[in-house]
């Protein structure tokens, strides 16, 4: 069996018989614990990918998971101890991570960060010191608002100009994070910047019965989401569910300001600071 190359997707022996890929995932939070659609994903991604590949997640330790080193489901996963100093916490886990990564044996072929930083800026250091290929995938609008949050500023163009591969869910965000960047650089990042839409596994379905006549959409209500979507959905039924600012017939997207009110309404104090389209943001109160 040939030796699968860095930086190259695996390929397949001349019997057909597909190369074992050694993968690091890097994570800052991972199952069991506090997560989000992200770490879920990503444990997923970790359970389907070891039944073909070699899988190793290093990721923080956290009250239900402490440090160290376990395995389950065909994988392993390396947990590494947080700083009870948040003003050094980064930097404590950059120095974690690629110690964690360094010792891995046999080294991995290609390292997968989940978010810009600290797992991004963390692989593309590897991926100069050690050669392994970090591939960045892009997983929340904080990463992209290069304008409001100086972190993203200072980190996110470096890593994702650096990282061999950059992934995003939709061309929606796509677009949204080459609009950040300044023009001289998009062309850099765009030839290696890949849209790969969310998939998870979904729950068995219901045995076959009579249809209703509602439609559910289950989702943040911004329009980065694409909640607009389901417009065209409800137009075909009966009755509509009762999401902020729509109504039979009417588009979906409504601005921040309605959506705003209406949770007002109801005695929420949610705020909307998203990542929408342009045309329809309202300005900040």
């Amino acid at each position: 069996m040939q030796a699968a190359s860095r930086g190259s997707p695996p390929r397949e022996t001349r019997d057909r018989r597909p190369l074992r890929v050694n993968l690091a995932i890097l994570i800052g939070q991972f199952p069991p614990g506090v997560f989000g659609g992200a770490e879920l994903q990503a444990e997923q991604w970790a359970v389907r990918l070891a039944t073909r590949h070699v899988v190793t997640v290093v990721t923080r330790a956290n009250p239900q998971a402490p440090a160290g080193r376990t395995s389950r489901d065909g994988f392993d996963v390396i947990r590494l101890p947080v700083s009870r100093w948040p003003g050094l916490r980064s930097f404590r886990d950059l120095g974690a991570i690629r110690r964690a990564v360094k010792e891995l044996e046999p080294r991995p072929d290609l390292l997968l960060c989940f978010q810009t930083f600290i797992s991004g800026f963390a692989g593309v250091g590897l991926q100069r010191s050690l050669g392994i290929p970090a591939v960045v995938w892009v997983r929340g609008e904080d990463e992209l608002r290069l304008r409001a949050i100086r972190i993203a500023r200072w980190t996110s163009p470096g890593v994702w100009r650096q990282a061999r591969g950059v992934i995003v869910q939709s061309p929606e965000i796509r677009d949204a994070l080459l609009s950040e960047l300044p023009a001289g650089r998009r062309a850099e990042v765009a030839a290696h910047l890949e849209c790969v839409p969310n998939g998870i596994r979904l729950p068995a379905p219901h045995a076959a019965g009579a249809r209703g006549d509602r439609v559910l959409t289950v989702g943040r209500l911004v329009d980065i989401k694409g909640g607009s979507g389901s417009s065209s959905a409800r137009r075909g039924c009966a009755r509509t569910s009762g999401s902020p600012g729509s109504s039979s017939g009417k588009p979906w997207r409504v601005s921040i300001a309605t959506r705003r009110a209406w949770c007002s309404r109801r005695g929420s104090a949610k705020a909307f600071p998203t990542w929408c389209s342009r045309r329809w943001r309202t300005a900040p109160r």
